[in-house]
C-alpha cells in the first residue's frame, strides 16, 4: 500500500537480513540476502557503507524501541504503581527479550560492535540506552548521581547480555534472576554515597560475566568479545556519559575508568552529547572524598 511505499528501504532490508543471521551470521552475505528478499537485489553494498555492524546496531536500536513500548504499556493506563528500580528491571528485561531472538549469534555481534572502527557508535548507543532506562525510571537527578546511575545501568545491560548468551535455563530464568539481583544491588548503592568505586564494581561485574561466558562457551568457540575490547568499550560508554553529565564526576580524583573518562571529557571541553543531559553544574565545588575512601577501606 501507500504506507509501504514511503518505508525506509534500509529498515526493510535490515529486517529481512535478520532472518538470515541464524544461518549466515553478521555478514555481507546476510545483508545481500536481506536485500534480495526485500526486493532490492544488488543494492546492499551501497546501502550499508559501514557493513554488517549496521545490522547489529539495528538490533540494538530495535530492542531499545521495544523496551520503551513495553515500559510505557506497563506504566501507562494500567494503574500499576512501580518504583524506579522496578521500571529499570522491566526495561532491561524487555530489551533482552528482543535480543534473545538472535541469542546464538549475539556473541559475534558484541565482538563486531567493539572493534575499534565501530566501538564509538556502539558506546554511543549504550550511553543513550542507559540514559533512556533512567529517564523511563523517572530519574530527574542533576548531580553526581545522574552519572552513577547511568554508568551502573550500562554495566547491568552489558553483563546481562553476556549472561543471556550462556543461559541454558528455561525461558532465560537464570538471566532474569541475575538482572533482579543486579538491580537490587543498584538500589543499595543508590542509598550509599555515590563513589567511582560503584563504576569499578560495574566494570568488574561485566568482566566477571564475560569470564563465566568464556568458560561456559569454550568448547563451542563462538566469537566472544575480547575482555580488553569489552573493558575499552565500557570505558568509551563512561566517557560518553561523563561528557553529558551535569558535572565531571569527581574531577578525576580516582584512578578508575570513570575518572579517566571524566578527565578526558573535561580536557576536551565537550558539552552534553545527547538530548536530555542536564547542563547545570551543581557540583562545581570540590568534593572531599578522603572520609569516604577511608570508610571503604574499613568496610
Amino acid at each position: 500500500g501507500p504506507a509501504a511505499f514511503f518505508e525506509d528501504p534500509r529498515a526493510t532490508v535490515l529486517q529481512a537480513a535478520l532472518d538470515q543471521v541464524g544461518a549466515l551470521g553478521w555478514t555481507d552475505a546476510a545483508l545481500a540476502a536481506g536485500a534480495r528478499a526485500a526486493g532490492f537485489p544488488g543494492l546492499a553494498n551501497g546501502m550499508f557503507p559501514a557493513g554488517p555492524v549496521e545490522l547489529a546496531h539495528h538490533v540494538m536500536d530495535e530492542a531499545a524501541e521495544h523496551m520503551q513500548r513495553e515500559v510505557t504499556k506497563m506504566t501507562g493506563g494500567y494503574g500499576m504503581e512501580l518504583d524506579g528500580f522496578q521500571v529499570a528491571e522491566v526495561a532491561v528485561l524487555a530489551r533482552l527479550d528482543r535480543l534473545a531472538r538472535v541469542r546464538s549469534r549475539w556473541p559475534e555481534a558484541m565482538a563486531l560492535g567493539l572493534r575499534p572502527a565501530h566501538a564509538g557508535a556502539t558506546a554511543d548507543r549504550l550511553a543513550r540506552l542507559a540514559d533512556e532506562v533512567c529517564h523511563l525510571a523517572g530519574d530527574k537527578s542533576a548531580d553526581f548521581s545522574w552519572y552513577t546511575r547511568r554508568a551502573a545501568v550500562a554495566s547491568v545491560c552489558v553483563a546481562s547480555e553476556l549472561h543471556m548468551i550462556v543461559d541454558s535455563s528455561e525461558d532465560l530464568a537464570d538471566t532474569k534472576a541475575f538482572v533482579k539481583r543486579r538491580i537490587s544491588e543498584l538500589k543499595t548503592l543508590d542509598k550509599a554515597p555515590s563513589l567511582v568505586s560503584d563504576f569499578q564494581l560495574g566494570v568488574t561485574s561485566v568482566l566477571g560475566a564475560l569470564g563465566t561466558a568464556v568458560v561456559s562457551l569454550a568448547p563451542k568457540g563462538p566469537g566472544l568479545p575480547d575482555p580488553g575490547l569489552l573493558a575499552a568499550g565500557l570505558q568509551a560508554v563512561l566517557q560518553n556519559l561523563a561528557a553529558a553529565a551535569p558535572a565531571p564526576p569527581m574531577g578525576g580524583s580516582f584512578g578508575g575508568p570513570a575518572a579517566a573518562a571524566a578527565e578526558e571529557s573535561s580536557i576536551a571541553g565537550e558539552g552534553p552529547v545527547f538530548d536530555g543531559a542536564p547542563e547545570e553544574d551543581p557540583l562545581a565545588k570540590k568534593v572531599d572524598t578522603t572520609a569516604a575512601r577511608k570508610q571503604m577501606k574499613d568496610t
